[in-house]
């Protein structure tokens, strides 16, 4: 590592190797995440750093952004926590070359492959796209090629959603890198939207086929004013031949005016997909002459390469079908047949968990005593969040197992769920299961503090129902049970968001880890889990109830539901 100090400071659960470089005000590492053996890149802020608020801000944001998105060109955070002050976000470790490197080194790319590198990096905005979230910051250092050509965006430390966290971006202020950045980023416009970085992808595509930046000036001032003032042109000597219809993207996107841009990352995927149908098909290899073989090469290439975007574009259609469904099912009340006040059967089992909003607002948080409980008492702010009404189910588990070809839960019959218990809490599944599940859904796990406000509402009430712990009000351990019941079976126990089995039942994984300090937990990974379980007394079931499991934990009385971003 890169000094004596960073020796000592080791994060419980990863294993710090070398230093990578900085993102930010935060040193990058290379890790073993010892768990899974496996390299991963660890992005940690220490506090004798003394950072601003600001930078911590983004910091926490960049854990939170990239949660929610879930892309084969977007690095992939893996854990996100704070250890003795120190904060850290763990990512997938991705092993290649950025594309800054790769010019500074070679100068201007083949015309193809900066094609090909733009319409990847066009698919992680679009992802992005769809969930409000605009990355800030595009450009060659930020984009990464791996061995086998795959383009990864990285680097969501300036990234946030759209119209949102105003207080870390005031109006007025300039973030980003001014190579690349769009003219209303540079006059610091309050209202951002994705456009902003399709005008930087358009510059660093730009400079992937020039080998030089659109305005090359000496100064940032000079640089920033090219940005408002003049019109992006190729260079007089440009090493490449750059075909008009590949030119007219890049002018397109670069607009001054946003409106002037396409108007969604979609639209402008659409552009270069057409763009690079059109280019040579000898420009498809690199070699300089091509002989028989390879020309049936090149052939099958482009056949494969058509192929590939008539598949990605069907997918692309189908997730955006999914979604308008999704998003068309949230706002609704969930329909209920058979709605009993004690244990008993639902008998509708929902594909989708539908979802209630909980406002923006403070909330009183935390108990001044009791066993196993988030402390002290204190007012605590939440922006506003989705969060599901139920907990998820066995019947919806078994969609994503099925999907995913992850392992189903041992209690299961083969990779179905038994009939009986399809609409009860899914069980026996690790934090990680429940993690790639919620991003599988296109959602995250709420946060420790977002499911306590969603048990408690706004008020200092010890239950969802009120203060007085009455267990005929949920699946606890002095009803007898003995096992999970039927999501939503206890229509007197919902919480002041008519939100289902917040109390009793299943405990839940949230995001995050649980702060323990003892020789037992000495290397271990703790995760925390909210809310008590069918096993656990109904005073273990209060809106505060927190405790924490080993990573990697699986138990019959632990489950978990899903929120998302207001």
């Amino acid at each position: 590592m890169g000094d004596g100090k960073d020796k000592k400071r080791q994060i419980p659960g990863y294993k710090l190797l070398t230093r990578l470089g900085t993102g930010g005000q935060a040193n990058v590492y290379k890790a073993v995440q010892i768990s899974m053996n496996r390299h991963v890149a660890v992005k940690v802020i220490m506090p004798e750093q003394g950072i601003a608020e600001s930078e911590l801000g983004r910091f926490m944001r960049e854990a939170r952004v990239l949660a929610r998105l879930r892309h084969e060109n977007i690095v992939q955070a893996i854990d996100y926590g704070e250890e003795e002050g120190i904060r850290y976000l763990v990512m997938e470790f991705i092993e290649g070359e950025s594309v800054l490197d790769m010019i500074e080194r070679d100068g201007a790319m083949g015309t193809r492959r900066a094609c090909e590198i733009a319409i990847q990096i066009c698919r992680a905005l679009e992802h992005a796209e769809g969930f409000g979230v605009i990355h800030r910051d595009i450009k060659p250092a930020n984009i990464v090629i791996t061995k086998t050509n795959r383009a990864v965006l990285v680097d969501f430390g300036l990234a946030r959603p759209e119209e949102t966290d105003l207080q870390l971006t005031m109006t007025g202020t300039t973030v980003g890198t001014p190579h690349y950045m769009s003219p209303e980023q540079i006059r610091g416009v309050e209202k951002l939207d994705g456009r902003a970085d399709l005008y930087a992808l358009g510059a660093t595509f730009f400079h992937m086929l020039t080998g030089v930046v659109p305005f090359p000036a000496q100064s940032k001032a000079e640089i920033m004013a090219s940005h408002l003032r003049e019109e992006v042109k190729l260079p007089e000597k440009c090493p490449v031949n750059v075909p008009e219809y590949i030119f007219d993207v890049i002018s397109t996107v670069m607009e001054k005016d946003r409106e002037d841009r396409y108007a969604s990352a979609r639209e402008m995927l659409a552009a270069l997909i057409a763009a690079r149908q059109r280019l040579p098909q000898q420009t498809q290899i690199d070699l300089p002459v091509l002989g028989r073989q390879e020309e049936e090469l090149a052939k099958k290439l482009a056949e494969m390469a058509a192929e590939r975007d008539r598949l990605a574009e069907h997918a692309r259609l189908l997730e955006e079908r999914l979604r308008s469904i999704e998003a068309a099912k949230v706002p609704a009340r969930p329909a209920r047949t058979q709605q009993v006040d004690a244990p008993g059967t639902i008998s509708e089992v929902a594909d989708v968990n539908p979802m209630m909003k909980v406002d923006q607002g403070f909330f009183s948080c935390g108990e001044d005593e009791g066993k196993d409980v988030d402390s002290p008492r204190r007012e605590v702010q939440v922006d506003a969040f989705w969060v599901d009404i139920y907990p998820v189910t066995n019947h919806q588990y078994a969609r994503f197992v099925a999907e995913t070809g992850r392992v189903p839960p041992k209690h299961w019959e083969g990779d179905r769920p038994p009939g009986e218990i399809a609409n009860h809490p899914v069980v026996w599944v690790s934090w990680q299961d429940a993690v790639e599940f919620a991003a599988w859904a296109g959602k995250r796990l709420p946060t420790p503090i977002e499911w306590q406000k969603t048990a408690r509402g706004t008020d200092s009430r010890q239950f969802p129902w009120g203060d007085i712990p009455d267990p005929r009000r949920c699946n606890c351990k002095e009803i007898g049970i003995g096992s999970t019941t039927a999501v939503g079976a206890y229509k007197n126990g919902v919480s002041p968001y008519d939100v289902y089995d917040m109390a009793g039942n299943v405990a839940e994984w949230v995001f995050g880890k649980f702060n323990v300090h003892g020789p037992s937990d000495v290397g271990q990974v703790i995760r925390a889990v909210c809310g008590g379980s069918w096993r656990d007394s109904i005073m273990r079931s209060r809106c505060a109830s927190r405790r924490g499991y080993r990573d990697g934990g699986r138990a019959p009385y632990v489950g978990f539901r899903c929120a998302r971003d207001a």
